[in-house]
């Protein structure tokens, strides 16, 4: 061709060709160790062996787990670009799962996957066609491309996770909270009034919180449950320039974490003479906002809140073993040093916990789980459109803790730019509010319900909890009705019977269907069951309370997900099941 379209390759990447993605982070890490302790990649004096905290297959299905789940968020919120997400030990910092979508294929790593950049790169190229070749002109277009897609191809390889910095919104409250009630300048019997909007000390900016109306009166607690903007400008006024300052620096979020992984950059903060020269910056900073760090360093940051203070060095693999077996090299848990004391943990756990039970967090609710977090709404304040015009365009996200009264993992899930409205930047075009709290806390909850398990951290649910999870039905046919009646309360199930039968004949639903826990099943007692098919209704719009009744006269059931709350104020979005369908 005129022009090289695949010149920007990498040894590397060509050797990763037939790879999972999972499988391909595990080569990554591997490659990554040999370049850097020493030795050639492939040559047996000098091949090491990996370890990681968790064995490879699972770690491979950890990260399995959390690109399943960013992906159904990227596809179910018209994310448009992409998603990541961390999995973290927050006691010993090891990192059980990291992913990053939105990126690329190593199978096909030189094709661009974003469809608007390959657009305008292939106009690129028709322009550069339409050159004389060989012109100084040609030549220069010619560069200029081929720069282009080296760039987009770079961009796309990128791990965000450790190497992007992003504004974490909200979920940087926790943080500031935590720093507040450490050295006393907030308390939890501080009260903060938020009518919607206020200018705050010497700062110019009218300071917004999300909820126009306000929240009126609020104590400590409920402000982090409301993640009300204005009462956090507050705070971070009572802590002041030099003590911010100070405690973000103890939690490490101006320094890079020194994670296992090429490629780390540490983000931006302020420095401590713009944070000495008023509190414009220490008021946007406490939420969160007008400073940059890496997921990375968040998710460090939160895992100290939670786990008595201590901020640990994060890594991936446990050991290094060379060809005789031998440990060459070893990583566990590092503490760094102490940003806060442990009584202030167990508060901010506490106070987590209600950000999920009370606040703004209901759709992080995970059956079987005690969960803490915060959710993050984060406005991209330095992006601009092709016309010099600031975007509406927002990351949302959510940081969560499980079990909060015990903490052992924690998630990151942030979500890059769902697509809004053209006429109300709010919501999606298909309903969905843009929030954290709607999407990102949803997201975690999945995840959760997908590892957890896996790591060893049993459940414990309770007469709430049941009905979030789905449980099999038992085959009860042959039973009499104190049988089976037994056999449904093992599986927190109830029934009613049709017949007077002695014997169950038939079931609904079949066993091995799964359906919602304290669901209602039907038992035929010498009664045929009917076989008339039923149309699934349009959910859409209903409270939960109103969608249960209209399953119910269908006959049919269903599983909530969300904020799980019966309230006017929720309503259904979306359903599995197209409205109209017969089943």
């Amino acid at each position: 061709g005129i022009a090289d379209r695949t010149n920007y390759d990498l040894t590397r990447h060509q050797e990763a060709s037939g790879k999972t993605l999972g499988q391909y982070m595990t080569w990554l890490i591997t490659q990554f160790y040999e370049y850097e302790k020493g030795g050639t990649p492939n040559m047996a004096d000098n091949k090491r062996t990996v370890a990681f905290q968790v064995p490879a297959d699972l770690f491979e299905q950890f990260k399995a787990y959390l690109e399943k789940n960013l992906q159904a968020a990227i596809d179910r919120y018209e994310i448009q670009n992409g998603a990541f997400g961390i999995v973290m030990d927050v006691n010993t910092g090891a990192i059980v799962a990291m992913a990053t979508l939105g990126g690329y294929d190593p199978n096909d790593h030189l094709q661009i996957y974003d469809d608007v950049l390959n657009e305008r790169l292939e106009q690129q190229y028709q322009q550069l066609l339409r050159l004389q070749k060989g012109t100084e002109e040609f030549e220069k277009a010619k560069t200029e491309y081929n720069e282009a897609v080296a760039a987009a191809r770079l961009k796309q390889w990128r791990n965000r996770c450790v190497s992007d910095g992003y504004e974490p919104g909200s979920t940087f409250k926790v943080v500031s909270l935590a720093e507040a009630l450490d050295c006393g300048a907030a308390t939890l019997n501080d009260t903060y009034y938020c009518g919607g909007a206020e200018k705050i000390a010497d700062r110019q900016q009218i300071v917004h919180c999300w909820k126009a109306a306000g929240h009126g009166a609020q104590t400590t607690a409920q402000a982090l449950g409301n993640s009300c903007n204005i009462a956090f400008g507050h705070i971070g006024v009572q802590l002041g320039g030099t003590r911010f300052y100070e405690y973000a620096k103890d939690f490490g979020v101006m320094e890079r974490t020194g994670v296992d992984l090429p490629g780390e950059s540490k983000g931006y903060f302020f420095g401590l003479d713009v944070l000495s020269q008023g509190y414009a910056s220490v008021i946007s900073g406490a939420f969160g906002q007008t400073f940059r760090v890496t997921p990375i360093q968040q998710a460090r940051a939160i895992a100290a809140v939670v786990n008595g203070g201590y901020v640990l060095e994060p890594y991936i693999v446990s050991q290094v073993l060379d060809a005789d077996g031998n440990v060459v090299l070893e990583n566990g848990r590092t503490v760094l040093r102490q940003a806060i004391s442990e009584s202030t943990s167990i508060t901010m756990r506490d106070l987590m916990e209600k950000v999920v039970t009370e606040g703004t967090a209901k759709g992080a609710k995970t059956p079987g789980y005690r969960v803490g977090g915060k959710t993050g709404t984060s406005e991209k304040i330095d992006t601009y459109d092709e016309n010099g015009n600031q975007v509406e365009d927002k990351i949302v996200s959510f940081v969560g803790v499980a079990p909060i009264d015990d903490p052992q993992y924690l998630v990151l899930v942030a979500l890059d730019t769902p697509k809004y409205q053209e006429d109300n930047t709010k919501y999606t075009p298909s309903g969905y509010y843009i929030s954290g709290g709607l999407m990102a806390a949803p997201t975690v909850r999945d995840i959760f319900l997908d590892i957890l398990p896996y790591l060893g951290v049993e459940p414990d649910y309770s007469s709430d909890d049941i009905r979030g999870i789905n449980v099999k039905m038992p085959e009860l046919t042959g039973m009499t009705l104190e049988e089976a009646q037994a056999a449904l309360k093992e599986r927190s199930l109830t029934c009613r019977t049709l017949g007077n039968g002695a014997i169950v004949t038939d079931q609904i639903p079949a066993a091995g269907a799964e359906l919602p826990g304290n669901s209602e099943v039907i038992l035929y007692m010498g009664q045929e069951p009917p076989e008339d098919l039923v149309t699934v209704p349009d959910f859409t719009g209903m409270t939960i309370g109103q969608a249960n009744q209209a399953a119910a006269n269908a006959g049919l059931y269903i599983l909530v997900k969300g904020a799980t709350e019966d309230s006017g104020y929720v309503t259904a979005t979306g359903q599995d099941v197209e409205p109209g369908t017969s089943v």
